[in-house]
């Protein structure tokens, strides 16, 4: 199975995902994550695995994690409280989900630190969150950033 059909089939995957639950939900602007969904989040922690970079005609490049980040983790807590660390570094702070589930909002108010990240995947044991934005990496500017954890 080539790159390109797998990407298409986890595309379809989490388009179907979002059509049934947009499908099986009534319109609620107060809306909360579900508890399942925080379930998953909090479930332990989680260490990071693959690095993307998007590039200009839209692919993503695989980079290897830098060594200061290799054993980098993350712990969400019920109380939307996180913990991150990586080798020499570490910080916490606290984290939400939009009403509709797509966002992931991460601030640590002791650093100046805040951030929102698209939910791509959200299971038992994969987590991946992408960020839009111009990141240069080695002198090559990308569109996106795409980090995935697992547990």
């Amino acid at each position: 199975m080539t790159q390109s059909n797998t990407f298409k089939k986890v595309c379809l995957a989490i388009l179907c995902m979002i059509a049934v639950t947009l499908y099986s939900c009534k319109k609620n602007d107060t809306a909360t994550p579900t508890s399942a969904q925080i379930s998953l989040l909090t479930s332990g922690t989680w260490k990071i695995y693959k690095l993307e970079f998007q590039n200009s005609n839209g692919s993503w490049t695989t980079v290897a994690i830098p060594s200061i980040e290799t054993n980098a983790t993350i712990s969400f807590n019920k109380d939307n409280t996180y913990f991150g660390s990586y080798t020499g570094s570490s910080g916490n702070g606290s984290w939400k989900f939009s009403a509709d589930y797509s966002q992931l909002y991460l601030v640590n108010p002791n650093n100046n630190y805040s951030a929102s990240f698209q939910v791509n995947v959200l299971t038992q044991s994969t987590l991946q969150i992408q960020v839009a934005g111009a990141v240069a990496v080695n002198g090559t500017t990308y569109y996106a950033e795409r980090d995935t954890f697992i547990q």
